[in-house]
């Protein structure tokens, strides 16, 4: 197995890469369960009105403020406006039946997704040369290391 990240130059508009980014992995991969998580504090009225959607642990709430939610689409849709607005900060995906992951902070200029295989990273990259047609992101890069994972076939 190659190990592919793709690294994302800079995400012009980070609501609508968000947004979409997040409607293509649960459409093209068939996930029902995705992982998000938010690296900042949430507003109080978010907070409330989230509050039993998100976990956030003792940890978490002494050292940092990161908030994770673990959603299928449908209560993705339901609470995305509020979601959202976080999205121009720091937050990560993780999709929960599988390898795909990524962290995307417009502050710390990191934004890479993983790719579980040839196929993903194929419509990655056309999803994500969509979105520099749609002047989205400006560009992106594949990285493609040979290391091979001891406890992939495991």
């Amino acid at each position: 197995m190659i190990d592919t990240t793709i690294y994302i130059d800079n995400i012009l508009k980070p609501t609508i890469f968000a947004n979409q980014l997040i409607e293509f992995l649960f459409d093209k991969n068939n996930i029902t369960i995705i992982e998000i998580t938010i690296f900042q504090k949430l507003k109080p009225e978010d907070k409330k009105a989230l509050k039993g959607i998100y976990d956030n642990s003792f940890i978490n709430r002494i050292i940092s403020n990161n908030y994770n939610f673990t959603l299928d689409l449908d209560k993705y849709r339901s609470i995305k406006n509020r979601l959202e607005k976080y999205f121009k900060g720091g937050w990560a995906f993780t999709i929960i039946s599988g390898k795909h992951q990524g962290v995307f902070s417009s502050n710390m200029d990191i934004c890479f997704i993983d790719c579980v295989d040839e196929n993903d990273k194929a419509e990655k990259e056309q999803f994500l040369d969509s979105l520099i047609l749609s002047k989205v992101i400006n560009e992106y890069e594949v990285d493609e290391n040979d290391w091979i994972d001891p406890y992939y076939e495991k």
